[in-house]
């Protein structure tokens, strides 16, 4: 409950600003995003697989920002994906099926590998203000806190009984 109502909190300072009186940023400012990541912590940016990607932490924790939907240059993307992965973990296909049932907005899954990821994809193909760029890197820090300890957290599955 208190992290919805923080995520509220976030969500509704961003869209009360003006919009008129604020930077309204695209996947093109990459410089610019890169300097609102750094605002929560680590972040640096690299060419990913020829698209702008950031690689950041905050409170500690990895995820990459990975720009999408971008023409054959890297340039005028459309979307960004924050991303963050865990090995190693206890989590199995019904403990993020809970997590993705209980939640909206970032979605969780295990890869083939069996790591547990958590993604939460933004469009900015029309461009948003600089207050809601630097909210949803709020957003993805409550998102990442609560993925965090949902997949620390979680006991071991009972090993089968073959008896």
């Amino acid at each position: 409950m208190l992290r919805t109502t923080a995520l509220s909190l976030v969500l509704g300072a961003a869209l009360v600003a003006p919009a008129a009186a604020q930077t309204i940023l695209n996947a093109n400012d990459v410089d610019e995003i890169v300097n609102l990541a750094r605002g929560y912590g680590s972040a640096t940016l690299s060419a990913g697989d020829g698209n702008p990607l950031i690689e950041g932490r905050i409170d500690g924790r990895a995820y990459n920002l990975i720009f999408l939907n971008c023409n054959d240059v890297g340039e005028n993307c459309g979307d960004v994906r924050f991303f963050t992965n865990y090995t190693n973990t206890n989590a199995t296909f019904e403990t993020m099926n809970q997590w993705n049932y209980d939640r909206r907005f970032a979605k969780a899954y295990l890869t083939p590998e069996g790591s547990a990821v958590l993604e939460w994809d933004m469009d900015l193909e029309f461009g948003v203000t600089r207050a809601t760029m630097d909210a949803a890197f709020q957003i993805w820090q409550v998102f990442s806190v609560a993925f965090d300890d949902y997949i620390l957290g979680l006991e071991p599955a009972p090993e089968a009984d073959n008896t």
